[in-house]
């Protein structure tokens, strides 16, 4: 069974130190909701669900309650579960349905620990036993659950419902077996999802700036691990959602996967309805690659900004060069300075992506004043400036 999630650290307002409603602590909190989803395992309901629910045990969650339009009041929720349409909490007392909320939830990936606020209302109160209600909240927009839970996508789990006609969207599936990479385009071929392969992480990486809305990635692959393709891609501000799919021991991969940011596994073997399922949950949420900024030029129309951005294009070649000299020569300060300007320049020309990148290089260096603790990070600026160098 999951356990609650004591990883949290909000600082003053730590959520560890506040009671909720139920007046749990954590081990009662699991043991109640153990026993809880031990009896709902055998319970078939009669709604199509278009979402998972995940686990998501936080034992104090800080909630701002609306209720008849008027008074508001803060409150302390456990919570069980946490889907991409809703989340479910408990609660010492009744909630008129059609109350508006707002909660403050931990997120996974967030270095400094911030956590993300979502509205939401209530659609349903059911009273559990004693003074336990199940407080059922639907969020104003449809929100991407990885952002606090890792998606395990078990075989025949997901979303109830499945419309394959209206399955859509862009995947990159980066699988080494011509076998596994034709049974997946198989299983994908009644819906209208745009499929393209790459079968090594080379050939993929020179893919991953095209638009999509998920990459599929198996772990080891001819020339790496799935894990480093997803840290790069991380490291040149790719926000792409990645689902792992891989025949390692899942227990095994869930550690490999520990400290990267991805948004799901799915094991293999697959069977058809698997991926459908999974392929519903991860596609029909909004994901961050859709706010990923494409390169521009803001000012063709504009001959001499035009040259100006030539000639900046034109120099990125020997930037890169600065670069690598001055990680060589183990000269923190030079690469900061090297980088900063990069990140105030390079978006008012258009080369946003390399901008973003930049920002977080010097933003590295800056933390760690060392060359060998960035190198990950200015090693993609490196590589950015000279992909950008050959552009036409």
């Amino acid at each position: 069974m999951p356990k609650l999630n004591q990883t949290q650290n909000w600082g003053d307002d730590d959520s560890r130190t506040r009671r909720n409603t139920i007046a749990f602590n954590a081990n009662q909190l699991d043991e109640f909701l153990d026993r809880l989803d031990a009896n709902a395992s055998g319970h078939s309901g009669t709604d199509r669900r278009h979402f998972v629910r995940w686990p998501f045990r936080e034992l104090s969650v800080k909630t701002h309650l609306v209720e008849g339009g008027a008074s508001t009041r803060e409150l302390w929720l456990a919570v069980r579960n946490v889907s991409n349409s809703g989340i479910s909490a408990l609660h010492s007392s009744f909630i008129y349905p059609g109350s508006s909320c707002e909660l403050t939830l931990p997120t996974r990936h967030q270095d400094d620990g911030a956590p993300l606020v979502l509205r939401g209302f209530v659609v349903r109160c059911i009273h559990i036993e004693g003074i336990i209600h199940e407080i059922g909240i639907q969020f104003d927009q449809p929100i991407d659950a990885s952002k606090f839970v890792a998606k395990l996508m078990p075989a025949n789990s997901g979303p109830d419902f499945i419309d394959t006609d209206n399955l859509s969207g862009s995947v990159l599936h980066i699988d080494d077996s011509e076998v596994d990479r034709r049974l997946i385009a198989h299983f994908l071929g009644e819906t209208k999802i745009k499929l393209s392969e790459a079968g090594t992480l080379e050939e993929a990486r020179k893919l991953a700036n095209n638009r999509y809305d998920l990459i599929l990635c198996d772990q080891l692959l001819p020339d790496g691990h799935g894990s480093d393709f997803v840290r790069w891609l991380r490291d040149q501000c790719i926000s792409t959602p990645v689902a792992m799919h891989s025949a390692t021991a899942i227990g095994q991969l869930r550690q490999e996967m520990k400290d990267v940011e991805i948004q799901g596994l799915l094991a293999k073997p697959i069977d058809k309805d698997t991926l459908l399922r999974a392929m519903t949950e991860f596609l029909s949420t909004p994901h961050a690659s859709t706010e990923q900024e494409n390169d521009d030029q803001p000012a063709r129309n504009d001959p001499e900004m035009n040259k100006i951005a030539g000639v900046f294009r034109a120099e990125l070649d020997e930037t890169a060069k600065e670069l690598s000299g001055a990680m060589e020569s183990d000269d923190p300060l030079k690469v900061y300075a090297i980088a900063i300007r990069l990140k105030g320049t390079a978006p008012s020309l258009g080369f946003k992506q390399l901008g973003k990148i930049a920002g977080k290089a010097a933003e590295s260096v800056a933390a760690t004043m060392s060359c060998e603790e960035s190198t990950r990070q200015v090693q993609a600026l490196i590589e950015s400036c000279e992909q950008n160098s050959k552009a036409a």
